[in-house]
């Protein structure tokens, strides 16, 4: 595990994220540390992921919510004058089992790390 190649992520999603974003920023998480990120976004239509969305971490191909300070860590915006926090160890990034999602790899998805509880092409 190499938590050091990834400390320019600190940050990344201060002012928001797109589903690129996701893909890279995620991808390089689990090459780093191991672990499989997603994004469940409300629904994807011909503009791409939008609507509201929210992160989990797959653990025995389960989402979970996110805990640790790794929320924090990609959002802290110190322009907002918020306290830096650094980045917690991978393992306490799991927090509680999110059972209504246990069908997640059958929602429309990229194939990466977003994923849409709607299709609406």
């Amino acid at each position: 595990m190499n938590l050091a190649s990834i400390a320019d992520h600190e940050g990344r999603f201060a002012e928001g994220y797109t589903d690129d974003m996701i893909n890279t920023t995620f991808g390089e998480l689990q090459a780093a540390a191991g672990v499989t990120l997603i994004c469940i976004w409300e629904y994807f239509d011909a503009w791409g992921y939008g609507g509201s969305s929210d992160f989990y971490i797959l653990v025995n191909d389960i989402p979970h919510e996110l805990a640790g300070t790794l929320r924090s860590w990609l959002a802290y915006n110190p322009a907002a004058g918020e306290d830096r926090m650094p980045l917690s160890e991978p393992e306490t990034w799991a927090g509680a089992a999110q059972p209504d999602y246990t069908n997640w790899a059958d929602l429309p998805g990229d194939g990466w790390h977003n994923y849409a509880l709607e299709n609406r092409e």
